[in-house]
């Protein structure tokens, strides 16, 4: 207990008490740092507002439309009335009038208003501006005898196919076969170039000199053909080639039945081929070389030779020419002639410049089965000088 000596003193101690802000039996209340406390039931006369109270002092709560009580929500916040006299913020679920009157009014091709508050139907009297099949701004559309109309752009989802339209809902594709291949794909919206090959003619790609071509100038058969020549009859020989190559056709003289050898005396067919040969006595080139050979001996040298048979009866005598020089004046070249080698038949010179030498005789024996063979020899005087023979002609 507080043993207050006058009520008006200020409390400098308190002795053996408790003080406090909550609501705990038998202490002190203490205001808290923002001078509340807490209390169960405080009997008083109140002055002020409450934040909340269980009930009013001889009045009773409900949520329900009735007279002469307190309004209290139900537990989800809503309560009936009769009629609430009030500015009411929010909107209404529903209500006999709108507050202020509106004004609805038709405009385009139809026109019309009409004053409304809700309370009641309203009619509105239009006027419309006249319909029309083409496609005339500001009009109504109307269809002709057929069902159609003109307009200029209908944005809608249409349903149906149009005669024409500015791209298509699907691309396509444009594909070209036969003699000439390709595709592209279009929708429509643009343009479209389509690359193209040439399809395949069936013809291997290549060069070549023979083709068949169709109506249409392409290519379907190709080849290069090889063609022969063939000779026969006096000469003969063969060649192979193909149109745009050249080829060489050689050519063999055929055999004319006369044996290889030397006559003198032939026969010669209009076409000039020799078609028969013999030796007959008489004077005739036997032989001839040009050859020119030297030499720096000083004793006889065999240079040339050549060989025949006497096909006559009797004996032949063989006239020989040769030419022979020397490569110094002081000096002499000696040429002989022999036969089968018998005794040469012997002409001497000291020019130095080609002279010919003969005749140098030599006789040939008769009879068709011996061979015999003619020499040329070639000295010179002095082995510091040179003998030289070149040309030789045999007469027989």
């Amino acid at each position: 207990m507080l043993n207050l000596n006058d009520k008006n003193e200020y409390i400098d101690t308190i002795v053996d008490e408790d003080t406090t802000s909550n609501n705990t039996p038998n202490t002190i209340v203490q205001r808290d740092s923002n001078g509340n406390f807490s209390a169960g039931t405080i009997t008083a006369n109140l002055s002020g507002t409450a934040s909340n109270a269980s009930q009013l002092s001889n009045m009773s709560a409900t949520n329900a439309n009735t007279a002469s009580t307190i309004v209290q929500r139900d537990s989800s916040g809503n309560f009936s009335a009769g009629t609430i006299t009030a500015t009411l913020s929010g909107n209404a679920a529903t209500a006999s009038k709108w507050a202020s009157p509106i004004t609805i009014t038709l405009t385009g091709p139809v026109t019309g208003s009409a004053s409304v508050d809700g309370s009641a139907n309203v009619s509105i009297a239009t006027s419309a501006t006249p319909a029309d099949t083409t496609n005339t701004p500001n009009t109504i559309v109307e269809r002709d005898s057929n069902g159609n109309f003109a307009a200029g752009t209908i944005t809608a989802s249409l349903n149906g196919t149009a005669a024409y339209a500015s791209e298509l809902s699907n691309t396509i594709t444009i594909a070209l076969t036969g003699a000439v291949v390709g595709s592209a794909s279009t929708n429509g919206n643009s343009s479209v170039s389509i690359a193209t090959t040439m399809a395949d003619s069936g013809v291997t790609a290549g060069t070549y000199t023979q083709v068949t071509v169709n109506a249409a100038g392409l290519v379907t058969s190709a080849s290069t053909p090889t063609t022969t020549i063939t000779a026969a009859g006096a000469v003969t020989g063969s060649v192979s080639f193909t149109d745009g190559e050249s080829e060489t056709l050689t050519l063999t003289m055929a055999n004319s039945g006369v044996t290889a050898g030397t006559y003198n005396q032939v026969t010669v067919n209009s076409a000039g081929l020799i078609t028969s040969a013999q030796n007959v006595p008489g004077s005739y080139l036997l032989e001839s070389d040009d050859t020119q050979v030297s030499t720096t001996a000083t004793t006889a040298t065999a240079m040339k030779q050549f060989r025949m048979i006497n096909l006559g009866g009797a004996v032949q005598t063989l006239t020989v020419y040769v030419s022979a020089w020397n490569s110094s004046s002081s000096g002499t070249t000696t040429v002989g002639i022999s036969l089968d080698g018998g005794t040469a038949v012997t002409a001497t010179t000291s020019s130095t410049t080609e002279t010919i030498l003969g005749p140098l005789t030599v006789s040939v024996p008769s009879g068709n089965t011996t061979i015999h063979t003619v020499t040329v020899q070639l000295s010179t005087s002095n082995a510091s000088y040179t003998a030289y023979t070149q040309m030789l002609q045999v007469l027989g």
